[in-house]
């Protein structure tokens, strides 16, 4: 099957710079331009929180709302991302800060950050840092996917957020071996970009993902590419 690799190689580099099609990193990349604006001792945690609520929302507002709750000044010096500090919290303190905000699920949303700041302090020391540590020592990002899952972690598991969470950790965080051994959430974006690109119309989803596989694994691309450059592509495609 032919693909046009010199086009995927100019999506990931542009991806990855946030150049040509993803240069309004507002509108087409918020986690990127939130992480700009939070220092490096920091990013793990802020990264974290913010991906086990990307769904089912507004990404720029999901984000705009994470630095808001980030920047948050209670007078009690409450960090918000450290998880023994949120665990101190009543769950009302934490609904009431997140319905104040504006998060589309005030509620859900304020359980969620509590229930998996507990999972934390309990099983990973108090740190998103610790768990991706544990998992880089056992085999890389499928570790990561199943220590959400063994641990119950809420919203941030399953089929898609599990292995995005791992795709975000390799991308900005920590390199992650056998990244390409997770699954490849094949929606409309995606397969509407990979027809374009081998030009054929009729590969099924898993002929999808096991070409994005045997691609990403033979020429080294990052497979944030699909997840995220072609995904964004895909998803513009009528507007541009």
């Amino acid at each position: 099957m032919n693909i046009n690799t010199h086009a995927i190689r100019q999506i990931e580099e542009d991806f990855v710079e946030a150049e040509g099609p993803f240069s309004d990193k507002e509108a087409l990349l918020p986690e990127r331009a939130a992480m700009e604006q939070v220092p490096n001792e920091d990013i793990v945690n802020f990264l974290s929180y913010g991906v086990s609520l990307d769904y089912n929302r507004s990404a720029g507002q999901l984000w705009d709302n994470c630095l808001e709750l980030y920047e948050l000044d209670d007078d009690y010096g409450t960090n918000y991302f450290d998880p023994k500090d949120v665990v101190g919290l009543e769950l009302s303190e934490l609904r009431g800060v997140f319905k104040s905000i504006g998060f589309r699920y005030g509620n859900r949303d304020a359980r969620g950050w509590m229930k998996n700041s507990q999972i934390l302090v309990d099983e990973f020391n108090g740190s998103w840092e610790c768990l991706i540590e544990e998992a880089g020592a056992l085999d890389g990002a499928p570790s990561i996917v199943e220590l959400l899952n063994k641990h119950n972690f809420m919203f941030i598991k399953g089929k898609k957020l599990a292995p995005f969470y791992a795709k975000v950790v390799h991308e900005n965080v920590l390199s992650m071996d056998n990244i390409w051994e997770l699954d490849i959430p094949v929606d409309v974006h995606i397969r509407r970009l990979t027809h374009k690109l081998v030009s054929d119309d009729s590969l099924s989803d898993d002929e999808i993902r096991d070409l994005w596989q045997d691609l990403g694994r033979r020429e080294n691309i990052e497979p944030m590419v699909v997840d995220g450059g072609l995904w964004i592509i895909g998803n513009q495609w009528d507007d541009w």
